[in-house]
């Protein structure tokens, strides 16, 4: 019977001295999870007051202007006939289409 309790006392030691490590896919996962996280989109200052174009296009119309020296944040770039457009959001103003050429260069 003492030989039983004194195993089972070795294993119950054994056991709370190992410690397991993450496996390597684990961490690895865990950078990629965090770098994506950290992942800021680039935001650009408004060069003179612009319209938020619902398309991409000059005939692309907009009810909302984004005052001059307005910080926006560059969520996505489009290169068409009508020239280089960024859609730019911009704090209690929302989304739109920007001429590359009405906003300065993007920051991160």
């Amino acid at each position: 019977m003492k030989t039983k309790s004194l195993i089972a006392a070795t294993l119950a030691a054994a056991a709370l001295s190992i410690s397991v490590m993450p496996s390597a896919s684990f961490a690895q996962d865990s950078a990629a999870a965090s770098s994506t996280a950290k992942q800021v989109k680039p935001t650009a200052i408004m060069l003179r007051a612009s319209a938020l174009r619902s398309r991409p296009t000059a005939a692309g119309t907009g009810d909302v202007i984004v005052p001059a020296e307005t910080r926006v944040r560059v969520e996505s770039k489009l290169s068409n006939a009508d020239g280089d457009w960024w859609f730019v959001t911009a704090t209690g103003l929302g989304g739109g289409w920007i001429l590359q050429s009405e906003a300065g260069d993007p920051q991160n």
